[in-house]
């Protein structure tokens, strides 16, 4: 999901992104592991940039209420210089392998 509001999502996924379907779709997949009595985990990601910066906690929180897990991973560019601007990062995370 990348935002925790309507404004921020845009600015992240484009004029056309639609943060209120996103929500209905991933409750509709909450509902549906509910109903099928499901313990597999749904995990709603969000990647810490600058656009996002201060949604962390009321994301998580959000997430946490609806039933799923709401993680935050820090920002990587993977050498991409056009995107090294959109956030703050280490040279590789400590979680990634290579």
């Amino acid at each position: 999901m990348d935002a925790d509001n309507p404004e921020t999502y845009r600015q992240m996924r484009g004029l056309a992104a639609d943060f209120g379907r996103a929500l209905e779709n991933l409750d509709r997949l909450l509902a549906t592991r509910r109903r099928l009595g499901s313990q597999v985990p749904i995990v709603v990601r969000m990647i810490q940039m600058k656009q996002n910066q201060g949604e962390e906690e009321p994301f998580a929180a959000r997430w946490k209420a609806a039933g799923a897990q709401g993680e935050l991973r820090p920002f990587f560019p993977w050498n991409d210089p056009a995107m090294a601007q959109l956030g703050e990062w280490e040279r590789l995370p400590e979680h990634m392998p290579c």
